[in-house]
């Protein structure tokens, strides 16, 4: 394995830990999902407010 392939996948193992925390999904506004404190999924709370339709 070259040096820059060990990067790229010290790179991929680094990124993928910090987009966890304690083995749960940290809730994002783009995820499909009504997580965190949305009141609607992917709006509301500390995302875009919800189109009322």
């Amino acid at each position: 394995m070259n040096k820059s392939s060990l990067f790229l996948l010290l790179l991929l193992i680094f990124v993928s830990s910090c987009s966890k925390q304690d083995g749960e999904a940290v809730a994002t506004c783009i995820d499909g999902v009504q997580n965190g404190n949305e009141t609607g999924i992917d709006c509301g709370g500390d995302c875009t407010p919800c189109t009322v339709t």
